[in-house]
């Protein structure tokens, strides 16, 4: 298979961390792999505990283990597991802020996506917003998004994944 190929490796603990920056957003992505040249091709792997985490006024943390843009992405006998996309917003005196945390394992944007005997289990995605303001979590275990790509998922197991969204308003 053309691209880039993982096949029986293991991403423990990584982590992508963004904060402050003069546009006051901060973008984490993906807090093992970060994809945006070439189709990816996944096998037998193994994804736990990684965190992509944005924190500014608005902070945007997107798959906790992948993101994955613009290109053709095919996950095949993989385990995602613990994984944490986490959006921190905060306020100051001038500016109000939000966070936004999008797919806890799996973030993927304007690509064809496939699937196959995979295993997403507690994986989170957290938005936590500013005082007055919201926090977006989004797709627990995957977050997929674009109208030139298609989806499909067949014999996968998707267990106690969850999406938060925490606001600090009354």
């Amino acid at each position: 298979t053309s691209g880039l190929n993982i096949a029986s490796t293991t991403f423990i603990s990584n982590e992508t961390y963004a904060s402050t920056s003069s546009y006051k957003r901060a973008y984490a992505s993906g807090g093992a792999i970060c994809n945006s040249t070439d189709e990816l091709n996944i096998f037998s792997t193994i994804f736990t505990s990684n965190i992509a985490k944005g924190s500014d006024i608005n902070g945007y943390g997107w798959g906790g283990a992948i993101q994955n843009v613009n290109n053709k992405l095919i996950i095949s006998s993989t385990i995602f597991s613990s994984n944490t996309a986490n959006g921190f917003g905060y306020s100051t005196s001038t500016d109000i802020g939000y966070g936004e945390g999008k797919g806890g394992a799996l973030f993927s944007s304007d690509n064809e996506l496939t699937i196959l005997s995979t295993i997403f289990s507690s994986n989170t995605a957290k938005g936590d917003g500013a005082t007055w303001y919201d926090g977006y979590g989004i797709g627990g275990a995957i977050y997929s998004y674009g109208k030139d790509g298609k989806t499909t998922i067949s014999l996968t197991t998707f267990s106690s994944n969850k999406a938060i969204g925490v606001s600090s308003r009354y």
